[in-house]
């Protein structure tokens, strides 16, 4: 059972190898969590499932009876729910039962439409909007608004959107990847959505009619709404393929200031305004993030001050930054919430490439000097890689290997693997040859990517297992595929 439970949380941290930040719209093979969503007044809320994970299952919508407190949002994680028999937990499994409060008024009862990325519910209009398709992007009906009835109100696709599938519009099998950012503005009763070529549209609540927002009703994306919908707009400001429109520098300047807006847009707002055109200084907001930020705010300022403060050293920032995630998260939720997020990888990587060498030097050297500790090795290794393109320092791989952490191994696999260092295949190979934690799993990437150059390193990791062990199969396998496939040099 333990062994089962390992492979588990494992599977639950890789199955999203591609997470989705609020307000991004990103692939995920990760099962739809069961979900309650409430409305801004807390009065209307609805519960929404899937079946078996990922097919649009029941859902309600409620009324909370008069006198009774606001229900929070709330989801039941899949992976905790799939082992609740396994763990013993006796709780009920219906996430009617564990989500409604069953004395509201049931409003309506439906098979979902479509199974959401996201989803709100509204006070006005009142309704439940429900947005693209859980493992399955950008295909039928991507925005739906159902009524307190569940009836259908509108929904609009992509062509509806676009007039057909925008640029830069990634595949993969089951999804197109068209989104770069979503939200709602309850007050204006307005969804609104940016293409991957960074080009908005809005979408009135009532009637479902597209428009194209105006600088007025860019500026309300981003002052208004639920936080992560607020930060996704200011994100999707900064990155706009027109820029950010001159009559915003002063609003978003005054945003910039309002010491009442949480940091993290306030930081936002400032590199906006500043590419508006504002003369707005906003050095003091980011030596605030970096003395007393989040992890995630001193890392946005480390990387994109240079853009505001032309000539400033982003080193220091970017050693505070990294220093900041330590005790909070471990190294491998840092490599993929930061490699994971290609804006946020371009803006570190200009910043870098702006100092040339000896940046890439001084990178290296934190992720190879024995003094620091590990975690803060492998969080400046991939930074490294992602600058550089190869190598894995020496110190830092002899260290890994001998770590008795498995999750020290996992971590600079993810590094690599996010990374992609040009070098990645001799990496793993040292890695097998010196013996990891996890040979097994780079086993698994030589099934996939076979290289006769492997063979030495997974002879040694079998024979470092022992005869009954359940990763000989895997390994077995790899060896199979590295000595059929040519050589690097062939």
């Amino acid at each position: 059972m333990r062994r089962l439970l390992a492979l588990c949380v494992a599977l639950s941290a890789l199955a999203g190898t591609t997470p989705a930040q609020p307000g991004t719209n990103t692939v995920s093979e990760r099962p739809f969590d069961d979900r309650r969503v409430v409305s801004p007044s807390g009065r209307l809320y609805a519960v929404l499932t899937a079946r078996r994970g990922y097919w649009p299952g029941p859902y309600e919508l409620r009324r909370r009876r008069e006198g009774a407190e606001s229900l929070a949002a709330q989801r039941i994680d899949w992976l905790r729910d799939a082992l609740r028999p396994s763990l013993g937990d006796s709780a009920a499994s219906d996430p009617f039962a564990r989500l409604a409060d069953p004395s509201d008024a049931l409003l309506a009862r439906r098979i979902l439409p479509q199974l959401p990325v996201a989803a709100w519910v509204f006070d006005q209009p009142p309704g439940l909007l429900l947005f693209d398709h859980h493992a399955a992007l950008g295909y039928g009906q991507l925005l739906t608004f159902l009524d307190v009835e569940g009836r259908e109100v509108w929904s609009v696709t992509l062509d509806d959107l676009f007039g057909g599938e925008p640029a830069g519009t990634w595949h993969t099998p089951n999804s197109r990847v068209w989104c770069d950012g979503y939200g709602v503005d309850p007050e204006r009763a307005v969804a609104w959505v940016v293409s991957r070529d960074h080009a908005f549209r809005q979408i009135d609540l009532n009637t479902g009619r597209v428009a194209r927002p105006d600088a007025e009703a860019l500026l309300g994306f981003c002052t208004r709404g639920p936080d992560a919908s607020r930060r996704a707009a200011l994100d999707a400001l900064l990155r706009r393929r027109d820029g950010v429109p001159a009559e915003l520098a002063e609003p978003l300047a005054r945003l910039a200031a309002d010491a009442q807006r949480p940091l993290a847009e306030c930081l936002r707002a400032a590199v906006a305004a500043h590419r508006a055109g504002s003369a707005f200084e906003p050095g003091s907001l980011f030596d605030e993030a970096l003395r007393r930020g989040s992890a995630e705010e001193a890392l946005f300022a480390a990387s994109h001050r240079h853009l505001v403060e032309p000539g400033v050293d982003p080193l220091p920032g970017l050693r505070i930054a990294l220093r900041r995630f330590e005790g909070a998260i471990d190294p491998r939720p840092f490599t993929w919430q930061f490699l994971s997020d290609p804006h946020r990888v371009a803006d570190l990587r200009d910043a870098l490439l702006a100092l040339g060498e000896p940046a890439r030097d001084e990178l290296r050297k934190w992720a190879d000097h024995g003094g620091e500790p590990l975690d803060f090795r492998i969080r400046a290794a991939s930074l490294y890689w992602l600058l550089a393109g190869s190598g894995l320092p020496e110190g830092l791989r002899r260290a890994v290997a001998a770590s008795a952490d498995p999750t020290d191994a996992e971590a600079v696999f993810e590094a690599l693997f996010r990374g992609e260092p040009d070098d990645l295949a001799a990496v793993l190979v040292d890695l097998l040859i010196a013996g990891s934690a996890d040979d097994a799993r780079i086993a698994s990437w030589f099934v996939d990517h076979p290289d006769r150059a492997a063979v030495e390193g997974l002879e040694r990791a079998a024979a470092r297992l022992p005869a009954d062990s359940d990763d000989l199969e895997l390994i077995d396998a790899a060896l199979q595929a590295c000595r059929g496939a040519s050589a690097r040099s062939g």
